[in-house]
């Protein structure tokens, strides 16, 4: 049954908050944990450039998943419901070559909802992972129209700066509906790291609605980043980091948790963001 008030989605225990991923098949949450979503990325073994061969892996991760109990498919709007199950959210981080809209409505009816342009140290058809400087290229923004055009949404995390920011200021230009996240990424000004996300990425992200999710490493790392993306992006736009084992963080931050800095602000970003049907 669709849901029609977007505050009946989000009034849940901290504890069934949303918050394991990043994340492979072998590490699906039991129902024990009390997780309501996780949000899943296939190929553990990082890229595989034919799109054959990458549907195929997706599957394979898709199916082992999904024949464990207690667990339910998150694909639009209205499955983002509190029943007893884990709700799990398919991502793919290493997008194959060849992209074309068929194939990306092939990913999307397979279950992925998510999907990156470039990782890491990786530069791909579509732009720089945050190993590289490189631009968006043609290719690039194509996959963000085909991607729109499908309900797909876009993830920044493990992408390059430069390729990121070019992905967003495209997204306006073409006033695509695109919502982007990054489900784990820290701040620069706080890690001087590559993989986190500079002042102008956290302010053009909550600019168009996004969500940005803070890695948890350990309690005094996690209070520093979060406190600084709240700086810059206000509460209810930053949450717990979709690599970050929330049992653990919760062990490590107490109530620190219950300030707005939370799961569940990923679970509202989803319910702006994921399509209807």
């Amino acid at each position: 049954m669709p849901v029609a008030d977007p505050q009946a989605v989000v009034r849940t225990p901290t504890k069934s908050t949303m918050c394991l991923a990043d994340s492979m098949t072998p590490m699906v949450p039991s129902q024990k944990q009390e997780l309501s979503f996780a949000h899943l990325t296939t190929l553990p073994g990082g890229p595989l450039w034919d799109f054959e061969e990458t549907f195929a892996a997706h599957e394979w991760s898709f199916l082992q998943a999904m024949t464990r109990p207690g667990m339910r498919l998150v694909k639009t709007r209205a499955d983002l419901v509190i029943d007893g199950k884990t709700g799990l959210l398919f991502g793919m981080r290493y997008v194959p070559d060849g992209m074309t809209l068929k194939r990306t409505q092939k990913l999307f009816d397979c279950g992925v909802r998510v999907m990156s342009l470039a990782y890491e140290d990786i530069r791909t058809q579509y732009g720089d992972g945050s190993g590289g400087r490189g631009e968006l290229t043609q290719k690039g923004e194509e996959l963000l129209e085909w991607m729109n055009a499908c309900g797909i949404l876009l993830d920044l995390s493990g992408t390059g700066n430069t390729t990121a920011m070019d992905a967003l200021e495209f997204i306006q230009e073409k006033k695509l509906s695109m919502q982007p996240m990054a489900s784990h990424s820290g701040c620069y000004w706080v890690s001087k790291s590559k993989r986190d996300l500079p002042d102008t990425l956290l302010e053009t992200i909550v600019k168009m609605d996004g969500y940005v999710g803070i890695p948890y490493l350990n309690p005094n790392s996690f209070v520093q980043h979060a406190d600084h993306a709240l700086r810059k992006m206000g509460t209810g736009k930053i949450g717990i980091g979709s690599d970050s084992s929330y049992f653990r963080l919760a062990a490590g931050l107490g109530k620190r948790i219950d300030s707005g800095i939370s799961g569940e602000n990923f679970r509202k970003y989803l319910y702006r963001a994921l399509s209807e049907k």
